[in-house]
Formats: C-alpha cells, sequence, structure tokens
C-alpha cells in the first residue's frame, strides 16, 4: 500500500480512469473537507494480491480514517471481485497503525461490521431530458411544475461562489435550525465554492420571486455524474413548486452536457416523506450502508440525544446556531 498526495497528478488520472468515481473522489471534495475542519487527507492506493492498484481517498479523524467523512456515498472503485482483498489489505494497515477504525462510506462485501444507513436514489439521465421528465410523478413533480410556472419563478444558475454564499447559505442556517440540526460553518461553504464550484465541479441552483430567494441547492458535477448534495428553502413564500423548478433546471443541465446519472444522496431510515420525494422523479432506490474496519461494531446514536439537540437547535437564535456549527461541526464526523 502506498500513500500519495491528493494534490499528486496521479491521483487524478487514476480516479479519472475509473468510470464508477463519483465527484467525491475527486480531490477537490477530500481537499475542501480538509481545509474547512482542519483534517489531513491524502489518498491510498491498495494493492490487492490480484489486479492494479485501487484509489481510496481518506481522512484522518484522531485515530481513524473516514472515506469520506460527511459524504453520502464514497464507492470502492476497481472489480467487484477486489473488495474482500482492499478490505483486507486496509485492515492490514489499521492494525499496523493501532488505530480504532477505517470507515467506508461503501456496502463493501468482507471484512468488517455493517452499518445501515437509510436509503440512496439515484436518477438515470442517459435517455435525455423529454425521456427523463416522462417518468416524474404527476402529482408530485408535473403539477408542482406547472405551479412553479404560473407564480412566475425564476431560475438562477451559478458557478460562483456569491451565490453560494449570499443566496444558498442564509437559506441553509434557516432551514437547518427548522430541522433542529447543527449547521455546516460558513467556512466550509467558502472552501467548497473555492476549490469546486469555481473550478467547474459543480453548480448552485436558486429559484426566486421577484428576486426574492426562496430555494437553492447544491449540486457536485463530475466524471458524467451529478450530486443533489446541499438544498435548503424559505417557508415565507409557502408551497410553490420551487425545490421542483430547482432540481429540474439541475437535470436538464445535466441531460444537456452528456451526464449519465443524478445521485439524490443519502436518505436517513425513517424520513419517509423526503424518500418519497426523491421516488417522485422516477429514481431507482438502493439500501445504503457503510463499512467499519474495527475490533467492534461501532455505536449507533442516541436517538433520545439527538432529539434534544433538536429541540435546543430549533428554539435557538440563528446566531446562535451558526456559533455552534462553527465551534463543533467536525466533531460529527
Amino acid at each position: 500500500m502506498v500513500t500519495i498526495s491528493l494534490t499528486d497528478p496521479s491521483w487524478l488520472r487514476l480516479v479519472e480512469a475509473e468510470p464508477a468515481a463519483t465527484p467525491f473522489h475527486h480531490p477537490a471534495w477530500a481537499e475542501t473537507l480538509a481545509s474547512a475542519y482542519g483534517f489531513e487527507a491524502e489518498g491510498l492506493l491498495v494493492e490487492p494480491a490480484e489486479g492494479p492498484a485501487v484509489p481510496v481517498p481518506v481522512v484522518r479523524l484522531r485515530r481513524r480514517l473516514s472515506s469520506l467523512p460527511f459524504t453520502d456515498h464514497c464507492p470502492l472503485l476497481g472489480p467487484e471481485t477486489s473488495a474482500r482483498a482492499i478490505l483486507a489489505e486496509l485492515e492490514r494497515l489499521r492494525r499496523a497503525e493501532h488505530l480504532g477504525a477505517i470507515e467506508i462510506r461503501d456496502d463493501a462485501e468482507g471484512t468488517g461490521h455493517r452499518v445501515e444507513s437509510g436509503h440512496r436514489h439515484e436518477l438515470d439521465l442517459g435517455a435525455g431530458y423529454e425521456a427523463v421528465a416522462a417518468g416524474f410523478s404527476k402529482s408530485k413533480v408535473s403539477r408542482k411544475l406547472r405551479r412553479a410556472d404560473r407564480e412566475g419563478i425564476g431560475v438562477r444558475f451559478d458557478t460562483g461562489s456569491r451565490a453560494l454564499l449570499e443566496d444558498f447559505y442564509p437559506l441553509h442556517v434557516g432551514t437547518r435550525r427548522r430541522l433542529g440540526v447543527p449547521v455546516q460553518p460558513r467556512r466550509f461553504f467558502a472552501e467548497l465554492g473555492r476549490r469546486v464550484i469555481e473550478p467547474g465541479l459543480g453548480f448552485t441552483v436558486t429559484a426566486e420571486i421577484e428576486g426574492d430567494p426562496v430555494c437553492s441547492a447544491v449540486f457536485l458535477a463530475w466524471n458524467g455524474r451529478l450530486v443533489y448534495k446541499f438544498s435548503a428553502s424559505s417557508r415565507d413564500r409557502g408551497d410553490v413548486g420551487a425545490a421542483q423548478a430547482v432540481i429540474r433546471e439541475a437535470i436538464r443541465w445535466g441531460c444537456e452536457h452528456g451526464y449519465r446519472s443524478l445521485d439524490f444522496g443519502r436518505t436517513d431510515a425513517g424520513a419517509e416523506g423526503l424518500r418519497s420525494f426523491k421516488l417522485s422523479w422516477g429514481a431507482s432506490e438502493h439500501d445504503l450502508a457503510y463499512t467499519t474496519l474495527a475490533d467492534r461494531a461501532p455505536r449507533t446514536g442516541s436517538g433520545r440525544t439527538h432529539e434534544l439537540l433538536a429541540q435546543v437547535l430549533r428554539r435557538s437564535p440563528e446566531s446562535l446556531t451558526r456559533a455552534i456549527g462553527t465551534a463543533a461541526y467536525r466533531y460529527t464526523a
């Protein structure tokens, strides 16, 4: 096994050669996490007994490695038949470095503990926009899109940091507070804009009513794959189809630029409303599970603790929720 810098040109060449590589395998994503949260990111070239070396991006988190934190799905690359051998090599690394755990954001068959994490949804874009749109739910998508058009909702596509920080982020803070979940610090989105959005590896789509942003989403785009990574909205105008208008714009862009799929990201178990929303676009559903190499199975979070935290965040002013995220979000990795 060889460790290399993610800035080494050979790393990008390796992941570009893998059809299954997602935007999360691109070095810009791990570098964004490392810079925003003070982590150390590196690339592992895992060499199974048979077959070529397989690139695995990792971030070091105290006494463990993660591929990768704050990432919905980062599958092991290479042939499916090599997964067991890759995990065996990573387990040897864990023991040699006396690490507590190595986390893989993939349901990889072989050594390790399987941790169920909900579902993910993927929409095939290969047939073109008209064919994809024919699969939209008439009641949950098409009707909402017609309303958005009647309401005169404008949709703006941006590839710079301004929209990310000035349009998306304020909506993001309000949405996360409303949901009772921690807010990512603004510096993370500043790094995302600088390292991912501005170099052409993603974009922001914002829906507006009379110039007022009401919904905004961040998409990652690379290697023929779109990822619907972050979404936020305001409740001030009600449900006027703004979220549907934003996703339609991304789908249309992906089809026009030859992208193969749109990954709607992780849906936690029990989030049936979100799950139904993603299915309404005609997306295929896959069980989502992660693999942890460790002496013991990882603990799952306490539902009671999460609910208490959610209550505190919902009742706190936005300034406090932002301060909590700035100080503590990195420790949730």
